[in-house]
């Protein structure tokens, strides 16, 4: 799971030591760590930072960061709780708060952190896609779509992973005309990427669309994905298809009497 973290100004003495190492130089330490992606390490750190000064609300949650990244998801959510005790206007705590949520599998609780990170700061498109999440974990799909629309607004880059949400919440309402009205723009920015085309073939798919779906698969397979090829083959060649069942059919044993009355008898009589 991917989250941004900030480094927050510390206002605090940093006097005291472990191992020699100032409270300063371990969280700076721990702030390394973090950028070099050794969660585990930095993790350590901060720990040792918090035995130093149990206050520093910033070391709770750079260390909730570091657990968030590590799947430690109770373990993160304790964190950023404490960080939040302290310092109770920080979205971003409430944001990665939630995120821990959602690892949790805990939707609402997770949804209500996305809003209170959202009324802190509106415009931040993180906050708003983490959100479809959570109502997309609830099953609110039509929720989800407004939050992923407001991400799409927002967004500078228009981060495809928007897009492909959108669709797959249109789908699960089958509302398959907007979810295929979502994908070409995927397939705009990654013309020579069979993702785009094979996300649309299985929204054509549901629609009954099969002709489509088929066309799609073979653009993807002409992009080098060879499991387009192996859809083709199961579901595009009904011609085949019908032969086979046809060939199934003619197999199975017939259970008619009138067939019956006209087999030979088995028993030949002599006399």
């Amino acid at each position: 799971m991917r989250s941004t973290f900030i480094l927050l100004f510390l206002c605090s003495i940093w006097g005291s030591t472990i191992f020699g190492q100032t409270e300063k130089q371990l969280f700076n330490r721990g702030i390394d760590k973090l950028k070099a992606e050794d969660y585990l390490g930095a993790e350590e750190d901060f720990a040792m930072v918090l035995q130093l000064n149990p206050r520093n609300d910033v070391a709770y949650f750079n260390r909730g960061f570091a657990r968030l990244q590590i799947d430690k998801f109770w373990d993160a959510l304790m964190d950023f709780s404490l960080a939040l005790d302290i310092n109770p206007a920080n979205p971003e705590a409430y944001y990665n708060r939630g995120m821990a949520k959602l690892g949790l599998e805990m939707y609402l609780e997770a949804m209500i952190d996305f809003n209170t990170a959202i009324k802190g700061q509106a415009r931040v498109e993180r906050y708003h896609h983490a959100r479809a999440k959570a109502k997309s974990g609830l099953e609110d799909f039509r929720g989800a779509i407004q939050d992923l629309s407001m991400c799409i607004k927002l967004s500078r880059t228009k981060n495809l992973t928007y897009f492909y949400d959108s669709a797959e919440a249109f789908n699960a309402i089958r509302t398959y005309g907007l979810a295929i009205e979502d994908l070409p723009y995927i397939i705009r920015k990654m013309p020579d990427a069979p993702a785009g085309y094979n996300a649309r073939a299985s929204v054509k798919v549901q629609a009954n669309d099969m002709d489509g779906a088929c066309l799609d698969w073979s653009k993807a397979g002409e992009l080098g994905d060879s499991q387009a090829y192996e859809m083709i083959r199961k579901n595009c060649n009904w011609a085949k298809l019908k032969l086979q069942e046809a060939f199934v059919i003619g197999l199975q044993p017939t259970k008619s009497k009138s067939l019956q009355g006209n087999l030979p008898n088995p028993m030949i009589n002599l006399e």
